[in-house]
């Protein structure tokens, strides 16, 4: 038996959740496609939308996510649903209508009633209440995610391997540490590690060639 494909692999982990998500072929190579944007948005320049999205070094759901949430997508999702969605039968010439509001004697009267809130000042009163629990909700996000990076360099540090990562994680979790969850397999770590050395490597090369002098010891 062959072994299979990242396509293939994901295909089969994600196949029940996104029902749009497909596996396309091309010359023997496999790739990912988004039925409905194939359809209905084709000239797109989207790699699911051609069927031709392959899978590099990491794949993640939020890849799945960001098209289902994409422009592109939800185009072609209102394409469907105008395309499946019957025409209403037109109503016979002569049909009487009915009408829109009928007004009993004395409806006219107004009834008293507060003053009700214009629009805009709703939408700045909702936006003024909802605006410190989004700052919270993003505060806290960003710290789960800097523990975690924390964590990922103390492992790095200690000369550690992805699984203690996995491990420490785990263990700090168990304890009530703040991290995010569903991001402790081995592959956020190596990503983690990526990111870290990158930054380390950039960080470097600045200070060597913003010093006057520097030396090399062999």
């Amino acid at each position: 038996m062959s072994e299979k494909t990242k396509e293939e692999e994901a295909f089969q982990a994600h196949k029940k959740r996104f029902e749009w998500l497909e596996l396309v072929t091309h010359d023997g190579a496999t790739r990912l496609g988004c039925k409905l944007c194939k359809e209905h948005n084709s000239s797109s320049t989207s790699a699911f939308a051609q069927g031709m999205y392959q899978i590099e070094k990491y794949f993640y759901t939020r890849t799945l996510n960001q098209h289902e949430n994409s422009a592109v997508h939800k185009e072609s999702l209102r394409a469907a649903k105008a395309t499946s969605t019957p025409a209403a039968p037109s109503t016979p010439p002569g049909t009487p209508q009915k009408s829109a509001c009928l007004k009993s004697p004395g409806s006219h009267r107004k009834s008293p009633r507060s003053k009700a809130a214009s629009p805009s000042e709703s939408r700045a009163a909702s936006s003024v209440a909802a605006s410190p629990a989004e700052k919270d909700k993003s505060s806290k996000t960003a710290d789960r995610f800097f523990n975690l990076v924390a964590g990922a360099y103390t492992s790095i540090f200690h000369e550690k391997s992805s699984q203690d990562f996995v491990l420490l994680v785990d263990y700090a979790r168990a304890c009530g540490g703040n991290l995010p969850g569903q991001h402790d397999s081995e592959t956020i770590f190596w990503e983690i590690r990526d990111l870290i050395a990158a930054r380390a490597v950039e960080k470097l090369v600045e200070q060597v060639t913003s010093s006057p002098f520097f030396a090399v010891s062999i």
